[in-house]
């Protein structure tokens, strides 16, 4: 996540292995987006540590959409999006996407393109792939 939020906002990639966080520590960034018809829309963007389910309903709250991001080489990241999944609708956030982060890494995958986009279909979301690392699929 905090790889994704830094090439979002940034167009820069932080190696989150080379960068001591706090253990305690909350991102949080503001993008302001364009859309193809010329709205303007702000993206707040919301850099949270898994442990920190917990306050997922308060940082759901009032917020139009959620992108869930998973590790593809990261069986337990996969299975955490259902609690994630669950606190979003709980506050009833409308529209969300799934991304599956490291598709760079695909020999090192342990969710399949198949199992993903499987869960997306089963819980009616888009599902895309992408590699923060190199930027592909950020736009």
């Amino acid at each position: 996540r905090t790889s994704f939020v830094s090439r979002y906002c940034h167009d820069k990639f932080i190696d989150t292995r080379e960068v001591m966080l706090s253990v305690i520590q909350v991102d949080f960034q503001i993008q302001r987006v364009v859309t193809d018809d010329g709205a303007c829309l702000r993206l707040w963007l919301w850099d949270e540590p898994e442990r920190h389910i917990a306050m997922a309903p308060l940082r759901f709250r009032r917020k139009h959409a959620a992108i869930l991001i998973f590790d593809i080489t990261n069986r337990r990241s996969f299975e955490d999006l259902q609690r994630w999944l669950t606190a979003a609708r709980d506050a009833n956030v409308q529209t969300m996407v799934l991304m599956g982060n490291k598709s760079d890494l695909d020999l090192k995958r342990q969710i399949s393109q198949e199992e993903a986009q499987s869960f997306a279909d089963a819980e009616g979301l888009p599902y895309f792939e992408v590699s923060i690392k190199e930027g592909s699929g950020i736009e």
